[in-house]
């Protein structure tokens, strides 16, 4: 496998490429769907940082196709550079990609 590129944090306002691997309602961190995104991250050496409101995530609705805003939804998202990044990161997890696309980041400050 080649080496996989570096996530970024992302700052208030900046637009990144983003993964999401995983959503869920609220704040169950038991759904399977948290288990799963951490899993994945943690197998290709990425830090999971924990899940946030989509909302944060300008776009983010959209990247994974549900109505904007859809209320009480948390995501498991990661940050890239650039497409070409965030496209190897996609091909090497495979059907564990739940959308990819990108967004603006909020939240952030």
């Amino acid at each position: 496998m080649p080496t996989l590129p570096d996530q970024i944090p992302g700052d208030q306002g900046q637009t990144v490429w983003v993964i999401y691997m995983g959503a869920w309602v609220e704040d169950d961190y038991t759904a399977d769907a948290y288990d799963a995104a951490v899993a994945s991250a943690r197998a290709l050496g990425y830090d999971f940082y924990g899940g946030y409101d989509l909302a944060c995530d300008s776009g983010g609705h959209a990247v994974l196709g549900f109505p904007d805003p859809k209320v009480g939804l948390r995501a498991a998202g990661f940050y890239f550079a650039t497409e070409d990044d965030a496209r190897m990161v996609v091909a090497a997890l495979g059907e564990d990609v739940l959308g990819w696309g990108t967004i603006d980041v909020f939240c952030a400050d």
